[in-house]
């Protein structure tokens, strides 16, 4: 039989290109995922108070759209011919019957 025994003892062949530390290599994974998930929770903790922003915008929103139309009623009716002439009876103010204008003659000038 052949004996092999001389070839189980040598040393294995020298490796060469780039030795990787997988202990260093599963640290650096780790530490990446752990910033990325950090990361994450953190952007979409501010979408998410964004939104409750823009909802309270949304609302405030539709609150002054509101107010700005009963507004609008309000001066309509206050500006309406029946309200206008019940409050000049109420302030005693008469119906002129009589309009006279003015006439200016441009000619006349003021002299100091």
């Amino acid at each position: 039989m052949t004996d092999f025994s001389n070839e189980l003892d040598c040393e294995p062949a020298e490796k060469k290109g780039v030795v990787i530390n997988l202990r260093k290599a599963n640290k650096i994974l780790g530490a990446l995922i752990i910033i990325a998930f950090v990361g994450y929770l953190i952007s979409a903790n501010s979408l998410s108070v964004e939104g409750f922003v823009l909802k309270d915008y949304h609302d405030q929103l539709k609150k002054l759209s509101q107010d700005g139309r009963t507004l609008e009623v309000k001066t309509i009716s206050l500006q309406s011919f029946g309200n206008l002439s019940e409050r000049a009876k109420e302030i005693n103010l008469v119906k002129s019957n009589d309009i006279e204008y003015l006439t200016i003659n441009e000619m006349v000038v003021a002299k100091k």
